[in-house]
């Protein structure tokens, strides 16, 4: 298979392009950035970072809301650990903020004369907004365009029924891989590579030949499913959790099932076993930082014997997962190395079963083309434009 416009070279290693990417996507597309039950009491938070940017989600009781999390009296981080409870309140000069990102409160305020004639507006927090979908919440710094409902289209009401239904969650996460995170997220959409660099992990669960069946996700998302081998140990399984668990509704039928969340954030379950959520933030051209959370859907009874049954199947679940991921890591790393080395003008070939592939570079392209037919002057859009329009 061969593409008319593929991503080039070049937009996988300069730092330029990926300024753009964060401006044109990562900081006006709507993006995942916690669960709803990362944040049950009021003054919970949650502190991610988008675009290269950190912001609080916050909890004030009767209402979340989004900020960068850059106080506006000296520009120190508020809320300086991951995750926690305590109010929004900047931890320098105890300057606190309402859930408008007003400052609610300024210690020693007859001391600041340079705010004698600025209105107390002016001194918000850049505030981004939010919506959520099902146990997910989604932010976006720039206005939107689209509603969250329309930005995730036919995914949508697949995504509200799994969120709903999370339960146990499983040992979750974090790694550095040393890539561009459009390389991965290719990665992530192929199934051609499972037999040379999953042959003791995945390899043996796919069922032969191998299909991948393209579920037509709205443009810019993809998802797919993939045939997984009926072996007598995970039909065992499959019944011991449906003693256990709900099964979602909107579930396809049997088998691998993986959604691209455009751009940074995978989901993937098999059978509705466990779900898996990959979020991935680039920090640099060549590395990606990838976190991992998976749960065990939402449980029916809540007792000692489904506790041991998670914490045993979760932990073997777990370290599959990690397995995976490692395996997935190390191939990127080599393919960010040959990018490195390779002539500016090459471009690469597709097989029929790698259309998704494809697929992934039209929707990447034409996102950025848009994007920057709203630009003008001497920039990355300009010197690439051959390449993204």
């Amino acid at each position: 298979m061969t593409v008319a416009k593929q991503i080039p070279v070049a937009a996988y290693l300069s730092p330029s392009v990926l300024d753009e990417e964060i401006q044109s996507i990562f900081l006006t597309h709507w993006q995942p950035a916690a669960m709803l039950s990362d944040l049950n009491e009021r003054h919970d938070f949650v502190v991610v970072v988008i675009g290269g940017r950190e912001v609080v989600i916050q909890h004030f009781g009767d209402t979340l809301s989004a900020f960068t999390n850059v106080c506006s009296h000296r520009m120190s981080a508020i809320q300086t650990l991951p995750s926690g409870n305590r109010p929004l309140q900047c931890p320098y000069h105890r300057w606190t903020f309402d859930k408008q990102g007003i400052p609610s409160n300024i210690p020693l305020r007859e001391d600041f004369t340079c705010l004698d004639d600025v209105p107390i507006e002016q001194l918000a927090l850049e505030r981004w907004h939010l919506e959520i979908c099902g146990g997910m919440i989604f932010v976006c710094l720039a206005r939107p365009t689209t509603t969250l409902h329309e930005y995730l289209g036919n995914i949508y009401p697949w995504l509200e029924t799994v969120t709903t239904h999370l339960g146990y969650e499983l040992p979750s996460f974090q790694t550095t891989i040393g890539a561009n995170w459009k390389v991965i997220m290719q990665n992530t959409v192929e199934f051609q590579h499972v037999f040379a660099v999953h042959p003791q992990t995945f390899r043996p669960l796919v069922e032969l030949p191998l299909s991948i069946k393209d579920s037509e996700a709205i443009a810019p998302h993809i998802r797919y499913r993939i045939n997984m081998k009926t072996e007598r140990s995970q039909v065992r399984l499959d019944r011991m959790l449906e003693r256990h668990f709900h099964q979602p509704a909107r579930l396809p039928e049997p088998g691998y099932e993986h959604v691209l969340l455009f751009p940074c954030l995978t989901v993937g379950h098999t059978n509705g076993r466990a779900f898996s959520f990959f979020q991935y933030a680039p920090e640099t051209p060549g590395s990606t930082r990838l976190s991992v959370r998976t749960w065990m859907p939402r449980s029916v009874t809540d007792d000692a014997a489904l506790t041991s049954f998670c914490e045993t199947v979760g932990a073997e679940i777990a370290a599959f997962i990690q397995r995976l991921s490692d395996e997935d890591s190390q191939i990127c790393g080599a393919a960010q190395r040959g990018l490195a080395s390779a002539p500016t003008a090459w471009r690469m070939r597709f097989s029929d079963g790698e259309y998704l592939v494809a697929k992934f570079h039209s929707h990447y392209l034409e996102v950025m083309a848009a994007a920057m037919s709203q630009h003008s002057g001497e920039s990355t859009q300009q010197r690439l434009s051959s390449d993204y329009q």
